[in-house]
């Protein structure tokens, strides 16, 4: 029996359901049953695709994930109409609480469904009583871009960092050699840093209030005051050394003082991780080995722990940040990955097809789909935490509609 065998039979039953205009607590449950089942798919078979990566080509590889990734999404977007048919069937009978549930339950499993924030915003579905956990459900206020971004010299936005307490975004171009700025707040343009460097790829802020940004080009790291003016320079070949002195900068993060560089070769073919003190760079370097991971996707330290990724094929790998040691290789469930970014409670993941939420130990949690959240083509590259009134928050850099969106996790 195929193993989707049992999916296609409750997608039929489902059909059925709703042609027929099934009562409310049964559409309900037909769709809680289709969850545990998709779920039960994608555990048995993605860790197949990932165990037999290393023996099988790209050419026979991506095609099949790609397969399972369009089938998993296929039957979520059916979950989601029929969440969304017994919420209003309940709108409809007068049980607005048990609406409730049911779309508590929809984003459970599908955080970004844009069904159930357009149902939650509308304060007049809900009693004064209910009113506020409708509210507290909904994120939907911040699936937008910032206002005033798009549009101001945004040409190929690569990273971001945020300045919490200046309450400033940077952004570096990696195009036109920028460095862009903005309100954190309003997105109020606050005007681009432009310098010595010529292709800037990521940012970070240290634990001064430095803006570090990566010229790859030029193969050297500088630090900006919040003025825009240079603080210092880092060149990686006085850094490293002859031997190797074509590596590229692409990546970096700052923690406890240090600043923790993910750098490759010229083909990116080959990555490296290093960590400094800025201060005293040459002094202090460390080297780390040399991580399996291809093309690097961005670093980070949370935890007691480095977050290394690669590109193609999606590679995560946890380091011991005090010993080294490796802790973890996780590959997530998508074919690529952009950047990172970590927090205690998850890491967070740009890709090709949005944006995918791991727990720390690397399960994964939920994937957004950007483009029909945000609107356009929606591809995101850099991303960043960011703390709001209403929890945590990131902002992603969308490199194909060149803007900035704001998106509540």
């Amino acid at each position: 029996m195929s193993l989707a065998a049992p999916l296609l039979d409750r997608l039929e039953a489902l059909r059925r359901l709703l042609a027929a205009g099934a009562p409310a607590d049964g559409l309900a449950a037909a769709a809680r049953g289709l969850e545990a089942e998709l779920e039960a798919l994608r555990e048995r078979t993605e860790p197949l695709f990932f165990q037999l990566r290393d023996g099988l080509q790209a050419a026979d590889f991506l095609p099949g994930l790609r397969a399972l990734r369009s089938f998993v999404r296929n039957f979520r977007v059916l979950n989601r109409d029929v969440y969304r048919a017994a919420a209003e069937a309940l709108l409809a009978s007068g049980r607005p609480d048990a609406a409730l549930d049911v779309l508590a339950a929809l984003l459970a499993s599908l955080p970004d469904g844009a069904a159930a924030h357009g149902l939650l915003a509308r304060e007049e579905l809900w009693p004064a009583e209910l009113r506020g956990r409708a509210r507290g459900l909904t994120r939907e206020r911040r699936f937008a871009a910032l206002p005033g971004v798009a549009g101001w010299g945004l040409d190929y936005p690569f990273a971001v960092a945020v300045d919490q307490a200046a309450g400033r975004i940077y952004v570096s171009d990696h195009r036109s050699a920028a460095i862009h700025r903005f309100g954190l707040d309003d997105g109020a343009d606050l005007g681009p840093l432009r310098g010595p460097w010529r292709g800037l790829m990521g940012l970070c802020l240290d634990d001064r209030g430095l803006l570090w940004a990566c010229d790859y080009a030029g193969q050297a790291l500088y630090a900006l005051d919040r003025e825009g003016r240079v603080q210092g320079r880092v060149a990686l070949a006085a850094l490293l050394g002859p031997d190797e002195a074509s590596l590229r900068p692409e990546y970096l993060c700052a923690a406890d003082g240090l600043l923790y560089l993910l750098s490759c070769t010229p083909q990116r073919r080959e990555t490296r991780l290093w960590s400094f003190d800025p201060r005293e760079p040459a002094a202090s370097l460390r080297r780390f080995p040399a991580p399996p991971l291809g093309a690097p996707a961005g670093v980070q330290v949370c935890g007691g722990r480095i977050l290394a990724a690669g590109g193609q094929p999606a590679t995560i790998l946890a380091l011991d940040a005090a010993s080294g040691r490796p802790l973890a290789l996780v590959h997530p469930p998508c074919l690529d990955i952009y950047q990172i970014a970590a927090a205690p409670e998850a890491i967070y993941v740009t890709h090709l097809e949005g944006l995918l939420k791991l727990a720390p130990d690397g399960r994964p949690l939920f994937d957004v789909d950007l483009a029909r959240v945000a609107g356009g083509k929606a591809l995101a590259q850099g991303l960043a935490l960011v703390r709001e009134d209403g929890g945590p928050g990131l902002l992603l850099a969308d490199f194909a509609e060149r803007r900035l969106l704001r998106f509540g996790v």
